[in-house]
């Protein structure tokens, strides 16, 4: 996995993420752009544990700066149908190990839940046998970066041809991916 073509900007806590901080990386988000060689459109946010559930209030905070979310290990955050509704054009790939804690495990459940009900493009990755180092095994694996090097935000005829699936899908083909291991 050398030569990415990407760059990692990685923002760590050790006391939770309060509004400050988020707006913080909201403003580096948009500034390093102006520095650095970065596609707007192809910007994502991930993080695990803390930094997975710090995800969420980035996303809320500003929706429109990222083409794709990938929290692993992260808590639900407050008002998962509100978050849902903000991402109807940022892709969500949720990863968890079975064997994590309920809060986590039930976290992504809820998180996954409220997007699809809202036709977020969006799949649960629910890992068994594996507990909250799960990360190890997705930020090692380059699966994990070619989906990541693939998202974009849409373009506006992509956002209609979006509105029309969404009319199609429910809870019952939403994608979720129980009992499977990267290679």
């Amino acid at each position: 996995m050398n030569n990415l073509p990407f760059i990692l900007c990685v923002p760590q806590t050790n006391r939770g993420w309060d509004p400050v901080m988020i707006k913080a990386i909201t403003s580096l988000v948009k500034v390093l752009p102006d520095s650095y060689r970065v596609d707007r459109d192809r910007i994502i946010v991930t993080g695990l544990s803390m930094g997975g559930t710090g995800t969420w209030p980035a996303l809320l905070e500003a929706p429109e700066l990222y083409a794709a979310a990938v929290p692993i290990c992260g808590r639900p955050w407050q008002a998962p149908d509100v978050i849902a509704t903000k991402l109807l054009y940022c892709s969500v790939w949720n990863i968890v190990g079975g064997t994590d804690v309920p809060e986590f495990v039930d976290g992504a459940k809820i998180m996954h839940s409220a997007l699809v009900t809202k036709g977020v493009d969006t799949q649960l990755i629910i890992v068994p046998n594996i507990g909250h180092w799960v990360w190890m095994i997705y930020y090692n694996n380059p699966e994990f970066y070619q989906w990541v090097i693939r998202q974009v935000r849409p373009t506006e005829a992509m956002r209609t041809k979006a509105k029309d699936f969404r009319k199609l899908q429910s809870k019952d083909n939403a994608l979720v991916l129980i009992n499977r291991v990267p290679k």
